[in-house]
């Protein structure tokens, strides 16, 4: 049965199906485009093919839109005009998307206590007791506080861990294959002994709920779970620990990685491999990206600077405050 309702359903699924098929679909697309099939339910309930009214309606901005919401919406209707168009179907002319504006926030530090504490309330019962249906709840019992702790323990971005494939995690060797990141650079990453042992739990744990899943980390509903879940959990699990407005974000365990590890570097000769080895866990395109990170937090900087004296000016490169 279709989830859509106006008369676009059959090609609105038609549209899913195909990029579900092909990888280029999550669980954030489905809220945009069930928001569009209400549109054209509400104002075009007679029409079952795409018009360029259609098209213009819904490409207005909303008082309520910010620029990236906006952005999201008309990117994703443009892909389906594009696949209404390669068929040979009744399409309409693409509407003008607006630029994608792209917010990081400063990395923030993390305190050992700071950290006991969040893991603390991951692990609590009493965080997960309102969570409705009881299935749901057992699910997000079991998987948060893997979740967490597998973006503590390896770096890697967040939409990363969300896309990624049970079939890319070796739970016998513990090798991560990140083959979907940040402008498709596929990396590998070695979990550490005690996450391997999580995650082998978590897979057994989980196997009984979610028998045959596609993902690692699969939401309760199939597919993947979305950026906003992940982010909002975090948040909440946050707060909960450390009290709210602390500044803090899901990135910033990426950061902590990466500063971490940072300042374990020894003072030998081996340094440059070092970083560089850092930087390809991390599926930076370049050393530069990595040692942005020291240019953002002068302790580091100090540190490496000790260790190469004038090797750090010259590898260090001159860097805007955005890390990756």
């Amino acid at each position: 049965m279709s989830k859509f309702k106006s008369r676009l359903a059959p090609l609105l699924d038609k549209f899913v199906t195909y990029r579900d098929a092909i990888g280029q679909w999550n669980s954030s697309y489905d809220y945009i485009l069930k928001r569009f099939d209400r549109y054209c339910l509400e104002h075009h309930s007679d029409t079952d093919q795409i018009t360029q009214e259609i098209v213009d309606g819904w490409s207005s901005k909303y008082e309520t839109d910010s620029q990236n919401s906006h952005y999201r919406r008309l990117f994703l209707i443009c892909s389906f005009l594009r696949y209404l168009s390669d068929r040979n179907l009744p399409s309409a002319l693409l509407p003008e998307v607006p630029r994608y504006v792209k917010n990081v926030p400063a990395p923030h530090p993390l305190t050992d206590g700071a950290l006991r504490m969040f893991f603390a309330v991951c692990d609590s019962e009493d965080f997960y007791r309102n969570i409705r249906p009881p299935k749901i709840r057992t699910i997000s019992r079991i998987t948060i506080p893997v979740f967490m702790r597998f973006q503590y323990s390896t770096g890697m971005r967040p939409v990363a861990t969300i896309h990624l494939h049970r079939k890319d995690v070796d739970l016998k060797t513990g090798v991560v294959n990140v083959a979907e990141d940040k402008g498709h650079n596929q990396h590998y990453i070695v979990l550490h002994d005690s996450m391997l042992q999580l995650m082998q739990r978590y897979d057994q744990d989980i196997e009984s709920m979610q028998p045959d899943r596609t993902y690692f980390f699969e939401s309760p509903n199939g597919g993947t779970y979305s950026k906003c879940w992940s982010s909002t959990i975090f948040h909440k699990l946050w707060a909960r620990a450390n009290g709210l407005d602390s500044g803090v974000h899901l990135y910033d365990l990426r950061h902590n990685y990466a500063t971490q590890n940072m300042l374990r570097i020894k003072g030998d000769t081996d340094m440059l491999d070092q970083l560089t080895y850092l930087s390809m866990s991390m599926g930076h395109s370049s050393i530069n990206s990595t040692l942005r990170y020291a240019d953002l937090t002068p302790q580091l900087a100090d540190k490496i600077r000790e260790i190469s004296g004038e090797t750090f000016n010259r590898i260090v490169p001159e860097v805007n405050n955005e890390v990756e």
